[in-house]
């Protein structure tokens, strides 16, 4: 689960030298099981992406973050259930993977001074945060739902106390009351 402070990290994070990669993935039904669409798919992005900065003569520190990102793409074989962001800049020592719901819009790899953050964010305003509280005679727990990840917050056990009983004992043994009769 990607907390808020996170999100500031990432979002305050600047590379001079436009080398800050932003990678999504997005896990998709394969047609062929017999190739690896996910890693073809990367490889291609990644590709791309050091043609663009082989361009503007910048390719150097991006190449270990893009050759780390396609390894890390043949172990996305059969995840469908979670999609996945990489941000990451190896002039600055910085790699940061998170699991996410698979509601992105498409697998993408993008290189700038900052992070892109506009997928994720996108993201986040479709799950909400919720609170879930589960309570019965004994004791209350408390779960946070964030990004289809349900992680408990806190448990807490605090018995019933004894008046509520002796109340409904008082109440059950006085007799009630005559029906009026007309």
């Amino acid at each position: 689960m990607i907390t808020r402070e996170q999100i500031t990290e990432l979002a305050q994070f600047e590379d001079q030298a436009s080398c800050a990669l932003s990678f999504y993935f997005q896990p998709a039904t394969p047609r062929n099981k017999a190739h690896k669409e996910e890693a073809i798919l990367t490889k291609d992005l990644a590709r791309e992406a050091l043609r663009q900065l082989e361009s503007k003569g910048k390719s150097d520190s991006a190449r270990a973050d893009l050759d780390r990102i396609v390894r890390l793409s043949h172990e996305f074989r059969g995840n469908g259930v979670h999609a996945k962001a990489v941000f990451a800049c190896s002039a600055q020592n910085f790699w940061r993977e998170y699991d996410l719901p698979a509601q992105l819009s498409g697998t993408q790899l993008l290189v700038n001074r900052h992070f892109h953050l506009k997928p994720l964010a996108q993201l986040l305003g479709a799950f909400p945060m919720l609170g879930i509280v589960l309570v019965d005679r004994h004791r209350a727990r408390l779960f946070d739902l964030r990004l289809g990840e349900l992680a408990e917050r806190e448990g807490f056990f605090h018995p019933l106390s004894s008046w509520p009983r002796r109340w409904l004992r008082r109440i059950r043994r006085r007799p009630c009351p005559a029906p009026h009769r007309r």
